[in-house]
C-alpha cells in the first residue's frame, strides 16, 4: 500500500514537472519555402509564443550540441507579435546554429523565424561563393512565405520586421537593408594582409575570388519590409560600398564579442560604427565568437578535439556560455523591444496628425460649405432687388430704349421693353 502511494506521489510529481516545464517552453513549427535560387525547398523552423501543447520536441540536437527544446505544433497564444528572422553561421556551419535563440526570443513575445545555411561539404568551395547572394534571398523568401501562410497571417505584426545575422548571416542582414558588396574589395580577401576567413579552403580548391559573377555579387539585395536590424560578429563588413553602408536608414546595433583586438580581423565591425548613419556599437569583452553557437554536450569537446577545434566548446569555460546566451539575449530582444515601441509611437503620432488633418479638412469644408450659403443668399437678394427696381423703372416712359443691363440688373429675368432695344442707339 504505501509503495503505491509513492508510485502515484511520484507520478503525479513527474506530470507537475512536465507541466510546468511544458508551460515555459515556446511553440515551435516547420516550414517548407521555395526559394527561386535553390534546386530544392528550404526547411525553415518558426518560434512563436504558445499556450497550449504537450508534444515536446528538441531542434538542432547533435553529438556535440545540445538541441532547443520546443512545443511542436502547439496553439499560437492570442494576439500579434513583431518578427525576427535569423540568420546564424558562416560559409561552413551546422544548419541549425540559431536554434537556440529563436526560442529565446519567442519566449520574450517575438516570433522567430529561423532560416539554416545548407551544408556545404569539403568540396564545395567552387559552389560556396554564390552563398553571399543566395542567403539574402532564402531570408526574403521565407519571409514572403511565412506572411502569406494562413497560420501566421493573424499573429505577425508586419509593420514591425527585424533581422538578426551572425557571422555570414550577419552579411545577409546587411545586405537585406541596402548594403551591396564591392567586388574588388572582395577579390583582395584572400590576398597577402586580407581578412578573408575561408581563404586556405578557397585556395586548396582553386577558387579565385576575382572570377566571381560580379553582376551577382554587387546587385542591391534590399528587403524594404526589414524595419530594424540586429548583427553580431559580421562577416566582410569592410567589403561594402561606402556609398551603400551610408544609404541605409533602418535602425543597427551591431555587437563585436570579444575584447578590441581579440576578435578576428575578418568579424572586426568597429568600422561599421561610422559608416552607418546611427548605428548602435557595442562589443561584448566577456565572449568569444564561439559564444554565439549552441550549448556544447559533455562529450562534444572530445569529439572537438579529434578535430583540433575544442575550443568552440571550452571558450566559455569561464563565464558559463548559458550565462552569455542570456547577455546576448536581453541585449538583442531589448534592441527590438525599443525598436516596436518608437514604431508604435510613430505610428500613434501619425495616427494623431491624420485625425488632425481631417478635422482641418472637415473644418474647411464646413467653412466652405457656410460661404457658398452666403453667396447664394447674396446672389438671391441681388436678384430680387434687381427685379423690383426693373418692374419699378417699367412704370416710367423713357425718351430712348431701356435695357435691364443698362441698370446691372441679371441677365436671366425676363425683358418686356427688349424688342425697343437696339445696340446701334446712340448715347445721349
Amino acid at each position: 500500500m504505501l509503495l503505491n502511494l509513492k508510485r502515484a506521489v511520484a507520478l503525479i510529481t513527474l506530470y507537475i514537472s512536465s507541466a510546468v516545464v511544458a508551460a515555459e517552453l515556446p511553440g515551435v513549427a516547420t516550414l517548407q519555402v521555395e526559394v527561386p535560387e535553390r534546386a530544392q525547398p528550404l526547411g525553415v523552423t518558426v518560434w512563436y509564443p504558445a499556450t497550449q501543447g504537450t508534444d515536446v520536441v528538441s531542434i538542432g540536437d547533435s553529438a556535440v550540441f545540445e538541441g532547443t527544446r520546443g512545443l511542436r505544433d502547439a496553439a499560437v497564444a492570442e494576439g500579434t507579435f513583431p518578427l525576427v528572422l535569423v540568420a546564424h553561421g558562416g560559409m561552413r556551419s551546422a544548419p541549425h546554429l540559431g536554434e537556440w535563440v529563436g526560442a529565446a526570443l519567442a519566449q520574450r513575445g517575438f516570433i522567430a523565424l529561423v532560416v539554416p545555411s545548407p551544408r556545404l561539404g569539403p568540396a564545395d568551395a567552387g559552389i560556396a561563393v554564390a552563398e553571399l547572394w543566395k542567403r539574402p534571398a532564402d531570408l526574403s523568401a521565407s519571409l514572403g512565405a511565412l506572411q502569406s501562410h494562413s497560420r501566421w497571417q493573424g499573429h505577425l505584426d508586419s509593420a514591425n520586421v527585424g533581422v538578426l545575422g551572425f557571422f555570414l548571416g550577419g552579411t545577409s542582414a546587411l545586405s537585406l537593408l541596402g548594403a551591396r558588396l564591392d567586388a574588388q574589395r572582395f577579390g583582395q580577401l584572400c590576398d597577402e594582409g586580407g581578412t578573408g576567413l575561408d581563404c586556405d579552403w578557397f585556395s586548396g580548391q582553386g577558387v579565385d575570388l576575382r572570377a566571381v559573377d560580379t553582376v551577382a555579387l554587387e546587385a542591391s539585395r534590399r528587403e524594404h519590409r526589414i524595419g530594424a536590424a540586429v548583427i553580431v560578429d559580421p562577416e566582410m563588413s569592410a567589403v561594402f560600398t561606402a556609398t551603400s553602408l551610408a544609404s541605409i536608414r533602418a535602425p543597427v546595433y551591431v555587437l563585436n564579442l570579444g575584447r578590441a583586438g581579440d576578435s578576428l580581423p575578418g568579424l572586426d565591425a568597429s568600422g561599421l560604427a561610422g559608416a552607418v548613419p546611427g548605428l548602435d556599437y557595442h562589443r561584448l569583452a566577456q565572449a568569444t565568437r564561439f559564444s554565439a553557437f549552441s550549448l556544447c554536450k559533455p562529450g562534444g569537446t572530445a569529439i572537438l578535439a579529434q578535430e583540433g577545434s575544442s575550443a568552440i566548446c571550452t571558450s566559455d569555460a569561464e563565464q558559463g556560455r548559458e550565462r552569455i546566451h542570456a547577455q546576448l539575449v536581453s541585449l538583442i530582444a531589448g534592441f527590438f523591444s525599443r525598436h516596436h515601441r518608437e514604431q508604435g509611437a510613430r505610428g500613434k503620432r501619425q495616427e494623431a496628425r491624420g485625425k488632425e488633418q481631417g478635422a482641418r479638412s472637415k473644418e474647411q469644408g464646413a467653412r466652405s460649405k457656410e460661404q457658398g450659403a452666403r453667396g447664394k443668399g447674396q446672389g438671391a437678394r441681388g436678384k430680387g432687388q434687381g427685379l423690383t427696381a426693373y418692374r419699378f423703372l417699367s412704370l416710367f416712359s423713357f425718351p430712348f430704349p431701356l435695357a435691364p443691363s443698362t441698370f446691372n440688373l441679371a441677365p436671366d429675368l425676363p425683358d418686356p421693353i427688349a424688342g425697343m432695344y437696339r445696340r446701334d442707339t446712340p448715347a445721349l
